[in-house]
This record gives structure tokens, C-alpha cells and sequence, in this order.
């Protein structure tokens, strides 16, 4: 398999998701950041897609600058409701809000101050119940771009000296940004998959860093102005001395030749040139980001071998089948099941897949063994370093270590091969399946819900849905601006390229009328339900003759 991005030399080991879908998409991650982690690092490559590779020759720059912005972040959210106070933080805000009133000291009877936090706290975008370090705004210009941070044993503060005769940059000595609790590589991902979807086009990957840039800079420049203002009248405060500028390396993505990139790419290209307002734009490409990523797991969750990725035709040979229920239970529930279960099959692929390649890995290391080594050391080392197994918990290797003694037993000094193999990856599956659970099994239904492409929000009984917003976002990233289409050619767009059924046509070429044992009735009105739900969007046009249109912006 071949990777794309920046390899670590000295890592060989992941966890199997990563083998699988990249390093590295986790849970944790709220749906919001994935835009803002992929502008972050858009940003801090000075807006160009495709550097931080370092298998290509043509990228000499490895490492992306992380914004910090601690006297903006500070102002904003750092207050009396904090949960996570501390000295440092204390005196910190305390000066920096004194060199801002002595700035704005205008004889108002309004405090300018207390206004500018209001409205740049109106722009925050995850807040939750996080410190202050690692809440984020809103990117409306790039000045409001920051990255997650962490102020280590920040409930452990042993300091006995006072506070106030620390020179300010010691007030942000403490505070690291590698913690990756939250920014845990989705956008660098989904950096990844626009740049290898532009490998061999380079003009979309400068037009697409061209818009972003531009979204971000010349859109919102009194935001933009104000958020500078403030951020550096702190940093002038610290002289520069703690104005360092951390830095990033890229994770990576497999076999960069996958045309699900190119589709990708096409789309966000598309969907740019619409011309939006700035902050309609931004909301729309969080929803379309999260759709991408979401289609990206569940497109290599279906791939057998990495073979199809060399001739390009991966999407043709392994479409998905993402029954959309539009008529929300209008039919009865038949479609709703029918999408429901659909969902459900997603979410078995994505485990089948898992262990599927570890079984596959196994096989692979039992049928190669070093040349005189014992089965059962060659295979354990092999394991222990693909699969990074010193990363787990004492009492999971524990468990791992008695289950190997006892097929060592049961199999002996001479094992047969098939049956090496089979009790081994076992016993893989069931020491790794805890880690895969927690960190990424739920990433596709998490990411589903946020964006609209799942319902209900919360609770069992996920179906396949188009959300507001996203419909939007899809008609807009299909259709270019000024351009049009009928609205069966936009059914048929949305399958071939997403796979997404919705009409009969679709449910024909997907054999869902046959497997389903449904009656093609059903996608009729699933069809003439979601045509109305575009007309009541301004996203169609039915004409007198029954011609019904969509139109990009």
C-alpha cells in the first residue's frame, strides 16, 4: 500500500484504522473541527495545497506554522467562569486588559472592551465545556485562526513566587500545542485528500488555495483587524519572547491514486466559485468536509484490495448504496427501514474491514517467515510492531500474552499455517478491538449526524438523510455558478458520484428493488419528496410541463 503525506522514519507501527483509513480520524473530534483544523493547516503552509509531503521532491517545505494566538484566545474566553484558572492565566488576562483600556481610553460611557468580546464571542464555534485553551472561533478571516492548546498540570500550580513580577512571556510558559486532544489529524486529512486530489491537476489545486486564501483575508477584514489588534497588543507586551511560532507535521492517507480524491477535489472547486457570503460559505464547507470524510470511510470500508486504485476505477467497482430517506415516514416507514438498514451495513463493513486486514496481515507474516526463526517470535514481533501493541494498556497485553501461551500450547512447535494464522489474528482482533471501538468506530455516525446526512441527531436507529444545509452544499459543489441541470440528471449525479439513492433509477442501479423486495412505487414519492423539499429551498424549479430544474447559485 502506498502512503501519502509525512512518513516517520522511525515509526513503523499504528493502530489497524490508521492501516486503513489514514492516520488519523478519531471520535473525538467535534464535526466543527475538522474545518477549522483544515484551515489551520491550509494557513500555516501559507495557503498551498500539497506541501508537508515527504515522499515528493517538489515539496521542501515539511512543516506547518501553528497560530497561537494566546492574547486573543485569552480576551475572548478566558473569564470569571472558567473551570480551568490559573495564576499565570490570571495575571495574563489582568494585563493584557489593562493595555487594551489604555488604548481605547476615549471617555465613552460605553466599555469599548466589553463590546469587542461580545461580538468576537458571538463568532465562537466550540466552546462545550472545554478551557479556555481549547476553545475555538469561528474562522470568518484568517486572524481568528488558532490552534488547540493545552496549559500542562494546569490544576497542579506549585509555583511560591508572585505572579506579578514574572515578566508576561513567562505568563504562556506552560501552555503546549501537541496535545492533539482535539485537532487529532481529521483536517490534516482532509488537507491530505485535496492535495492528492490536485496531484495531476495543478491548476484546481492553485485555484482552490487561491479561494480559500481569498475567503479568509479579503473577506471580514474589520474582524480581522480587531482580532489583530488585540492579539498583538499582547504580544508586543512579551516583547516577542513568547511569540514563538510552534509547528506541525502532516499524518497520511493510503493509496493517493484513489479517484475518490479526484471527486474530492472537483467538488470543492465547484463549490467555491459560488459566491456566497463569507460566513453562509464556511458553514456550507464544515458540512460538505464532513460529508467528504464520512463518504471516505465507508468508500475504503468497502474496498477488497488496493488494486483498484491503479487503474483508477475504485468508485465504479465498489459504488455505495446510501438509501436517502426523504419522505421521513410519510410511505409507511419502507424506506426509512430500507435506509436504516443501509446504515446499519456501513457500520458492519467498517468492523468486517478492520478485521479483515488484520486477518489478511497475519496470513501474510505466517506464509513469509524469516528463514529459521520460530513461528511464533517472528509472527509476535511482526505484530507487536505494525500494530504499535506497547501503546496499550498493561492489563490488554496481559490478556494478549495469556491467549498467545495458550494457543502456543494447544498448536505446539511445528503449527500448521492455517491454523497459526487463524488463532493468532483471534487473538489481534479481540486485544486491538477495544482501542478501534472507542477511537473510530463511531466516526462516521458521529460526523453523519452533525452534518445531515444521518437523523436522528441523537439515539439508535440512524437513517440515511439530506439535511438543509447539506443538500445545499451538494447542489452547490455538482452544479457550477450560473449553471443548471434537470432535476433526474441531479438523482443521477448523486448516485454515480456518492452513491446516494433516492428515485427509482437509482434504486434500480443500486438492486435495491430486487434485494429489498420493494415495490419501485416507494422511490417514486422518495423522489417527489425530496424535489419538494428543493423547491421550498429555492434549490429547484418545476416547470407547467413537469420539467423540473436545479440550478447552482
Amino acid at each position: 500500500m502506498e502512503r501519502y503525506g509525512y512518513l516517520e522514519e522511525q515509526r513503523q507501527g499504528y493502530p489497524v484504522a490508521a492501516w486503513i483509513w489514514g492516520h488519523r480520524l478519531r471520535v473525538g473530534q467535534h464535526w466543527m473541527e475538522y474545518l477549522l483544523e483544515f484551515l489551520n493547516v491550509l494557513a500555516g503552509f501559507d495557503y498551498e495545497l500539497g506541501r508537508g509531503i515527504n515522499q515528493e521532491r517538489s515539496s521542501d517545505r515539511q512543516e506547518y506554522n501553528r497560530f497561537t494566538r494566546l492574547g486573543l484566545r485569552r480576551f475572548v474566553f478566558y473569564d470569571e467562569r472558567e473551570k480551568t484558572h490559573h495564576p499565570f492565566d490570571d495575571a495574563a488576562h489582568r494585563q493584557l486588559m489593562e493595555t487594551l483600556r489604555q488604548m481605547c481610553a476615549d471617555g465613552s460611557g460605553d466599555d469599548p472592551l466589553m463590546l469587542a468580546r461580545s461580538l468576537l464571542r458571538a463568532f465562537s464555534a466550540v466552546e462545550e465545556s472545554r478551557s479556555w485553551f481549547a476553545k475555538s472561533l469561528f474562522p470568518v478571516h484568517h486572524n481568528m485562526l488558532f490552534w488547540e492548546g493545552l496549559r500542562k498540570k494546569a490544576t497542579k500550580y506549585e509555583e511560591r513566587h508572585s505572579v506579578d513580577r514574572l515578566a508576561p512571556h513567562r505568563l504562556d510558559a506552560g501552555i503546549a500545542f501537541d496535545a492533539r486532544n482535539f485537532f487529532a489529524r481529521g483536517g490534516e486529512i482532509y488537507y491530505l485528500i485535496l492535495s492528492a486530489g490536485t496531484r495531476n491537476n495543478p491548476e484546481r489545486r492553485t485555484n482552490i488555495a487561491k479561494q480559500l486564501r481569498a475567503l479568509l483575508t479579503e473577506r471580514n477584514t474589520a474582524l480581522g483587524k480587531l482580532a489583530e489588534i488585540i492579539d498583538q497588543a499582547w504580544q508586543r507586551q512579551t516583547g516577542n519572547n513568547g511569540n514563538h511560532t510552534p509547528t506541525g507535521r502532516l499524518g497520511w492517507i493510503p493509496d493517493p491514486a484513489c479517484l475518490l480524491y479526484v471527486t474530492i477535489a472537483e467538488d470543492v472547486a465547484t463549490f467555491l466559485q459560488a459566491g456566497l457570503d463569507p460566513l453562509e460559505m464556511l458553514d456550507l464547507l464544515a458540512h460538505l468536509i464532513g460529508f467528504h470524510l464520512t463518504l471516505y470511510i465507508y468508500h475504503r470500508a468497502h474496498l477488497e484490495t488496493a488494486s483498484p486504485h491503479q487503474d483508477g476505477s475504485c468508485l465504479d467497482k465498489r459504488r455505495l448504496c446510501l438509501p436517502i430517506d426523504a419522505l421521513e415516514g410519510a410511505d409507511g416507514g419502507v424506506v426509512r427501514d430500507i435506509s436504516a438498514a443501509a446504515f446499519r451495513e456501513q457500520e458492519d463493513c467498517i468492523v468486517h474491514q478492520a478485521e479483515a486486514y488484520i486477518h489478511a496481515k497475519v496470513m501474510e507474516w505466517v506464509n513469509a517467515p524469516p528463514p529459521g526463526a520460530d513461528p511464533y517470535a517472528a509472527l509476535d514481533l511482526e505484530a507487536r510492531t505494525h500494530f504499535d501493541l506497547p501503546r496499550l494498556s498493561s492489563g490488554r497485553r496481559g490478556e494478549f500474552e495469556s491467549t498467545i501461551n495458550a494457543l502456543i500450547k494447544r498448536l505446539g512447535n511445528a503449527p500448521d499455517p492455517k491454523d497459526l494464522a487463524e488463532g493468532y489474528a483471534k487473538a489481534l482482533i479481540s486485544v486491538l478491538r477495544e482501542d478501534f471501538d472507542k477511537n473510530f468506530k463511531g466516526v462516521h455516525r458521529k460526523l453523519a449526524k452533525a452534518v445531515g446526512l444521518a437523523a436522528p441527531r441523537k439515539g439508535p436507529g440512524a437513517r440515511f438523510v439530506l439535511g438543509d444545509n447539506l443538500l445545499k452544499a451538494l447542489t452547490l459543489a455538482i452544479i457550477p455558478s450560473g449553471e443548471g441541470m434537470t432535476y433526474d440528471e441531479f438523482l443521477q449525479r448523486l448516485y454515480t458520484r456518492y452513491g446516494l439513492v433516492i428515485g427509482v433509477h437509482e434504486a434500480q442501479a443500486a438492486g435495491l428493488l430486487e434485494r429489498r423486495r420493494v415495490n419501485s412505487e416507494y422511490f417514486e414519492r422518495n423522489r417527489a419528496a425530496l424535489l419538494e423539499k428543493m423547491k421550498l429551498a429555492g434549490l429547484a424549479i418545476e416547470y407547467s410541463d413537469a420539467t423540473a430544474v436545479v440550478r447552482g447559485r
